[in-house]
């Protein structure tokens, strides 16, 4: 712990000064009460973002000009807690999605709506009805083919609405963040925050956890943990993200954008076999264009949740590392520094009774928050419906002039969508080793975006034939919805059968390891 050095005078004396000053910090501590009421201080969640970006280069040459930016509150909504050592454009993409991508999406979805309604006022309604159209595939394309460059439009205009809003929206949310409300310069007010880490977490509301690879291995971010564990019981609400799960999701979305577009200005399907395979290469290729980035992130995407289980399975606080440690705990000039490990692990005991109990209790609140953040397919499902919002924005025109193609497509958005995406996560998640090989490694990401393409073309290949049967085109419809919902509902089922499979197993090796 920096502020608290002291000489470096042999002898008891010395010794006994450092086991004062060791059992008044360690008081101090596990008591979580705060030194001085200005140290409980917050910042707005857009600061804290920027304050991510910027916060190495700022230390340089004034780090207490991150401090401006903090302000005394009585309460925090957000204690963000993550290990530096991580990736830092990870988490600022995690940080953007969870913080800005929701309102992002909105007001995306909005331009978008408002232009094709601006452009069907222009144009006006089209031409193709029921009766001139009565098949579903007729109806499909008779209003695609003459609202191409409507839809290219309104796609375009939601991408760069939701863009802008992703990076420049100033959420206001009032959260913590050690390098802002923590001052870096002033060795006072510095050791005074550190002292009241623990009252700080238990003023806060929500537990915001960036993991990463790095996180469980420092100790600092492992007594941020404990002591909101400890304040709050069994009322804590934890989040836990993997940091991640920024740029796979920014992948996702950016990887439907290029689809839709792509699938908008392909040529139509006709009755002869060589404008048929023309078509099908077409949507391979742009499957491919579209979808490798976001499918082999979705694979490390699936790896890094594998070792994140295997952190929280094998998680030992001997495990974690501290500065001072790392140091010898002696500072260039020479002074003799306390060490970070004794304080916390003394806090630990006070507040857990045990260094064991308190992992077992990691294990079990982590493990759990992810499981019920993360959802069945270790990706959130709401999440995945924003990413695929831009395929509502490329048709929105199509659906505002022709109602019944406007059925079709939201029922397309609500059912055949997650199909799909179960289908490319299911073969991301069988596939997600890392192979000794490049071209092994590209060959199973290669496997995944042919599934996705060739469960699409499949899907298209029903609507064709429903499309010559004799049902009308609204019987069409309900019967692809009803395909759609029972293929999904069988994914889900298999998911979930695998899940069970999964996390008996991980238990069964927690127990094995936990006996060791």
């Amino acid at each position: 712990m920096e502020p608290a050095v002291v000489g470096a005078s042999s002898g008891s004396e010395a010794d006994a000064r450092m086991k004062r000053t060791l059992d008044d910090l360690v008081s101090k501590m596990s008591t979580m009460e705060l030194s001085r009421p200005e140290v409980l201080r917050c910042t707005y969640a857009f600061q804290a973002i920027r304050a991510l970006a910027v916060a190495e280069k700022i230390q340089s040459f004034d780090a207490g000009a991150l401090y401006a930016w903090s302000r005394q509150t009585t309460s925090i909504s957000e204690f963000w807690t993550h290990s530096w050592h991580g990736s830092k454009r990870a988490k600022i993409c995690l940080l953007l999605v969870a913080n800005n991508g929701l309102v992002a999406i909105c007001l995306g979805s909005c331009a978008a709506v408002l232009l094709s309604l601006v452009l069907w006022a222009v144009r006006g309604p089209s031409g193709a009805t029921e009766e001139t159209m009565p098949t579903l595939q007729g109806q499909y394309h008779a209003i695609i083919s003459s609202t191409r460059m409507e839809g290219l439009a309104s796609s375009l205009l939601g991408l760069l609405v939701t863009s802008a809003c992703l990076l420049l929206w100033r959420r206001s949310t009032p959260v913590f963040l050690d390098r802002v409300c923590v001052h870096q310069t002033d060795t006072q007010l510095k050791l005074a925050g550190l002292v009241s880490m623990g009252a700080i977490l238990q003023k806060s509301n929500v537990l915001t956890v960036c993991w990463d690879v790095t996180y469980s291995t420092r100790l600092w971010c492992l007594f941020e943990l404990a002591a909101f564990l400890k304040s709050h019981g069994r009322q804590a609400k934890v989040v836990v993200r993997p940091a991640v799960l920024g740029p796979v999701t920014i992948g996702i979305f950016a990887g439907f954008e290029f689809a839709v577009v792509a699938l908008l200005l392909l040529p139509r399907a006709g009755d002869q076999a060589g404008t048929i395979l023309a078509r099908i290469a077409l949507i391979l290729v742009a499957s491919v264009a579209a979808f490798w980035c976001p499918l082999s992130a979705l694979r490390s995407f699936y790896r890094s949740i594998d070792t994140m289980e295997a952190q929280l399975r094998q998680f030992r606080l001997d495990n974690a590392t501290c500065h001072c440690c790392t140091i010898g705990h002696v500072k260039p000039d020479g002074r003799v520094t306390l060490c970070d490990r004794q304080v916390i692990e003394r806090c630990l005991l006070h507040w857990f009774g045990s260094v064991e109990s308190f992992e077992e209790c990691v294990q079990t609140t982590v493990s759990k928050a992810l499981a019920r953040q993360l959802g069945q397919f270790s990706f959130p499902i709401s999440w995945m419906f924003g990413c695929s919002c831009p395929l509502l924005w490329t048709f929105a025109t199509s659906a505002i002039r022709q109602p019944f193609v406007g059925t079709f497509f939201i029922l397309a958005w609500s059912c055949a969508i997650p199909a799909i995406f179960m289908i490319g996560a299911s073969a991301a998640y069988k596939l997600r080793g890392q192979f000794s090989s490049r071209w092994l490694d590209g060959a199973a990401t290669l496997a995944c975006v042919l599934a996705c393409a060739l469960s699409y073309m499949c899907m298209e290949t029903l609507a064709a034939l429903l499309s010559n049967t004799h049902l009308t085109y609204w019987q069409s419809v309900a019967a692809f919805a009803l395909l759609m919902a029972l293929i999904t509902l069988c994914i889900w089922c298999c998911w979930s059968k695998a899940a069970c499979r999964r996390k008996h197993l991980q238990k069964q090796l927690g127990n094995n390891a936990m006996s060791v």
